[in-house]
């Protein structure tokens, strides 16, 4: 009997410690409540560390500490987006930082824009798929239609991309309010 390779399942390349998610949220509860007031470079400094880290644990803890400070978060540059999507590998470690950089880019659209049009064509797949997971949860929070009109031109961009990891993203994205263009 073969055993269940969650890894290969989520694609990440990092090391996995089979903790479970509820867990982790725990752990960035008890973080925030405990740091309400720590400093943004000793968050970013946190940040970074746990995005640079080996484990696939500790992206998706990141990502679950970078919700609980949204004021930070909406402060915090486009360039630390990019470098820390750069670490990340498959579609979980991708769509949980998607799930929470949303916040950033609803409040930071021109900026965040100008980003995910750079992320549409950029050579690493994991980029190429958040610029549009990233729109879904816009299109999910906010009825402005330049989220849809922004996914739609990236889905026509994409059309000839093979990979799963879009394709299914694109699915995502044309399908979220019920329209395919």
């Amino acid at each position: 009997m073969t055993s269940f390779d969650i890894g290969h399942y989520v694609g990440t390349k990092h090391h996995i410690y089979n903790v479970p998610i509820p867990t982790m949220r725990t752990i960035a509860n008890t973080f925030a409540k405990e740091h309400k007031d720590i400093s943004v470079p000793d968050f970013v400094t946190l940040i970074d560390q746990l995005f640079f880290a080996p484990s696939f644990e500790e992206k998706i803890l990141a990502t679950m500490i970078l919700a609980k400070f949204p004021a930070i978060l909406a402060s915090l540059p486009e360039a630390s987006f990019d470098r820390w999507l750069g670490t990340l590998t498959g579609w979980a470690e991708v769509d949980s930082f998607c799930d929470e950089i949303d916040y950033w880019l609803r409040k930071n659209p021109t900026t965040g824009i100008k980003l995910l049009k750079k992320w549409n064509k950029d050579p690493y797949l994991e980029k190429r798929r958040a610029s549009l997971v990233v729109l879904c949860s816009s299109l999910r929070h906010s009825p402005e239609p330049r989220w849809k009109t922004l996914g739609f031109t990236f889905v026509a961009a994409r059309t000839n991309e093979k990979h799963v990891m879009t394709t299914k993203s694109y699915f995502l994205a044309t399908s979220i309010n019920g329209e395919i263009p």
